[in-house]
């Protein structure tokens, strides 16, 4: 009626990002502003909010993500025993490719605490400079990090 489209994802500077930054819900409005302060910085940086969760976007990912070299996704949510729900179907969903991103799994914001810009910053800079990416979630908020 307004003349709003919504897809399964929506992306932001992600066709010479260096490194994709995906989130979900609230996480994404302050996202943007992090991810424009890096722009501004010269760090080619993406974002990918995910709309849906089930079920799970993969052919709309694989189209949107998969010349990305490095994928970091910040989530509020952990399975148990694991890592947060969409990194885990984010790397099922690139299994398969002859070239998979590297995808690194960061959690904060875990009991309603606050996931600001710079935090949001430190992630991504944190997964665009490693080396290597752990198997399960870096926890982020603390002392370390």
């Amino acid at each position: 009626a307004f003349g709003r489209r919504y897809g399964l994802i929506e992306t932001v500077n992600t066709e010479d990002a260096d490194i994709v930054l995906v989130t979900t819900a609230t996480i994404t409005s302050t996202a943007r502003l992090a991810i424009r302060q890096l722009r501004e910085e010269g760090k080619k940086v993406g974002l990918c909010k995910l709309r849906i969760f089930r079920p799970f976007p993969v052919e709309a990912i694989k189209n949107a993500l998969e010349h990305v070299p490095k994928i970091a996704v910040l989530e509020r949510n952990v399975s148990q025993g694991r890592e947060g729900i969409f990194c885990s179907e984010l790397k099922s969903t690139f299994i398969n490719n002859d070239n998979p991103p590297k995808i690194q799994g960061y959690i904060a914001g875990i009991g309603g605490t606050n996931v600001d810009p710079d935090l949001i910053k430190k992630v991504v800079l944190h997964a665009l400079q490693a080396a290597s990416y752990t198997d399960g979630p870096i926890w982020m908020g603390g002392d370390e990090y």
